[in-house]
């Protein structure tokens, strides 16, 4: 039987091929911890694979470096107000051409929204690796499949999903095939990065117990209280969504979190290490009743939350109060407060 397959999207910055090895491992650590690694191993039965979409930045990320003018110029007449090309232009300023995080984090996010051809390449990667590993499967073991999807993948995850299940991407499609057991959007930003046609409350990425309705069984999406990431546009959906039966089947689920375990609380690494997140993930990727009983979950959550050493973080956490900005937020109050975010990060 094939290995039920999780494929793993990195978020907002700088990754190599390989990234996701440590993330791998923090996975099939955390699932060894509970009863039920015993009867059914994490290796026996699934596989995971990595995608990695962040080099069809890398022109334009050297164009800012070199001539952020000419990057802001284009953001500017694709439709990004002129405050924010401005606050883009100041922190890259104040930050110094090389700053990590404006040129390869706060810039990955403005340049997924508004520059259509690095988005489209983008997410036609996701979709390349998602057919190449599916339709490579033999007909009669098509196997088992997830996404495990963290902040700016969560939008180029969603975006290749729903072409995907749509109009296809360049001349393929999975309209008619086995439907993902679990989409799981960790510092979900799908909604400030949507797609002017595409209402992601609207589109097919959505769980469903019937065949042909939506894309997934399940849907899980993490958010931590303190990360500023998600807050613009956050992923709310309203109670009856995708439909009044799928929620009350708990086909979608909310985990919020709070705790602080390292200072980089958007890191993909800090929300998995919550039990919380990585319980609600492994539940969902194992069809079985009582998988893992909320007993031994609610044991394994209150060691987590005894081991969190929240004074070591308690000055982190003032100073980010002033990054929690509202979810109607501007694009340069998001900008702003992204950039703040990750210069705060480095100063602790």
């Amino acid at each position: 039987m094939a290995k039920h397959v999780i494929f793993l999207v990195h978020g907002m910055g700088e990754f190599a091929d390989g990234w996701s090895k440590d993330v791998q491992e923090q996975i099939a650590a955390a699932y060894s911890t509970y009863a039920i690694a015993k009867t059914l191993p994490f290796k026996d039965f699934f596989r995971f694979e990595e995608i990695t979409y962040n080099r069809h930045f890398d022109k334009l990320r050297k164009q800012w470096r070199d001539d952020s003018a000419a990057v802001g110029a284009l953001l500017k007449k694709n439709g990004l107000e002129a405050s924010a090309v401005n606050k883009l232009a100041s922190a890259g300023g104040a930050a110094g051409a090389e700053d990590q995080f404006l040129s390869t984090h706060v810039l990955d996010v403005v340049l997924y929204r508004f520059v259509p051809m690095v988005a489209e390449a983008a997410r036609n990667e996701v979709a390349k690796r998602i057919l190449d590993t599916l339709v490579a499967a033999p007909a009669l073991d098509q196997p088992r499949w997830s996404i495990v999807a963290h902040s700016l993948g969560t939008s180029v995850a969603h975006d290749a999903l729903h072409a995907l299940f749509t109009q296809g991407v360049k001349g393929k499609s999975l309209v008619g095939k086995t439907k993902a057991d679990l989409i799981m959007m960790i510092a979900n930003v799908s909604r400030l990065l949507e797609e002017p046609n595409v209402d992601v409350y609207k589109s097919v990425v959505r769980p469903s117990a019937a065949p042909a309705e939506g894309i997934c069984r399940y849907y899980v999406n993490a958010r931590h209280d303190w990360d500023p990431i998600p807050r613009p546009k956050a992923f709310k959906p309203l109670d009856d969504w995708p439909d009044v039966v799928t929620r009350r089947e708990d086909r979608y689920q909310l985990v919020q979190i709070n705790a602080f375990q390292h200072k980089n609380i958007h890191g993909l690494e800090h929300y998995l290490s919550n039990p919380k997140v990585h319980v609600a993930l492994f539940r969902r990727l194992i069809p079985i009743d009582g998988a893992i009983p909320k007993e031994e979950a609610d044991g394994a959550s209150a060691k987590f939350e005894a081991s969190t050493p929240f004074g070591q973080f308690e000055a982190l956490q003032q100073a980010i109060k002033k990054f929690q900005i509202a979810e109607e937020s501007t694009w340069s109050q998001v900008i702003a407060a992204y950039q703040g975010f990750f210069e705060t990060l480095k100063a602790f």
